[in-house]
């Protein structure tokens, strides 16, 4: 028996869940994908099609980027120790063990670097912060548009993993002027979360994660020497 797919305004239903103000009035396959990403924890162990890959960098290039700097790279990962590594640096996670394929994006103006230095030209203002922010969100849009649709692993259907539900729009949506979000909104949300929480196992409460997420430095897990880090890499940020 075929199952129907969801109605417009039942997928956009499914992403607060609560009841869709109205039915979409534009509506096309790339936003039903959007709107039903979800996050996927667990993968079997087969290994990618031929061609996925490169279809996935395709995805990956076809993203804007800054003045066609293309200042990003990424790294295919298969080798289960270097998997293993990554993993333990990224907070023991273990679906980066169990994917066959990871996909490590990086900033990347080595390239640039390279080519200043093979014609003799000065690279000065790539030692600037806004350069090196140029860097990662032009790594942070290729890798959101390679993660749109195609995966690097299989899903482990036996995870049963669901759309989570995000803030209601009258949270993030402000008309004109920026007005603080009222408590009202996300009391609200909390309370709708806390089912799907449930049905994962984790613990209940969105307020009480997110102020753990940013309580101390300590909860950043390391992240909080990121500007050492990135000295470290070769960004000096002035």
């Amino acid at each position: 028996m075929t199952q129907t797919a969801p109605s417009p305004d039942q997928v956009v239903a499914q992403r607060y869940r609560a009841p869709a103000p109205a039915a979409p009035a534009e509506w096309n396959p790339v936003l039903r994908v959007l709107h039903e990403h979800r996050s996927i924890r667990r993968y079997l162990p087969d290994p990618l099609p031929d061609g996925v890959l490169e279809l996935l960098i395709s995805a990956a290039q076809s993203a804007p980027t800054s003045s066609n700097l293309q200042v990003w790279s990424v790294v295919a990962v298969r080798d289960p120790q270097r998997k293993a590594r990554l993993a333990a640096l990224a907070g023991d996670q273990e679906q980066i063990r169990q994917a066959p394929l990871l996909l490590v994006w990086t900033a990347d103006l080595a390239r640039l670097r390279g080519l200043a230095a093979e014609r003799g030209a000065p690279l000065d203002g790539a030692d600037y912060l806004e350069s090196s922010y140029v860097a990662f969100l032009d790594a942070a849009l290729a890798a959101q548009n390679a993660l749109v649709r195609l995966v690097v692993g299989r899903p482990d259907p036996a995870e049963n993993a669901r759309v989570k539900p995000r803030l209601p729009q009258a949270a993030v949506l402000h008309e004109e002027t920026y007005t603080p979000a009222g408590l009202a909104d996300i009391d609200d949300y909390e309370q709708r979360i806390a089912q799907f929480y449930a049905e994962q196992d984790l613990a209940h409460s969105w307020i009480d994660r997110v102020l753990a997420r940013l309580g101390t430095a300590e909860a950043l897990e390391g992240r909080d020497r990121l500007r050492e880090s990135l000295a470290a890499q070769g960004f000096p940020l002035h």
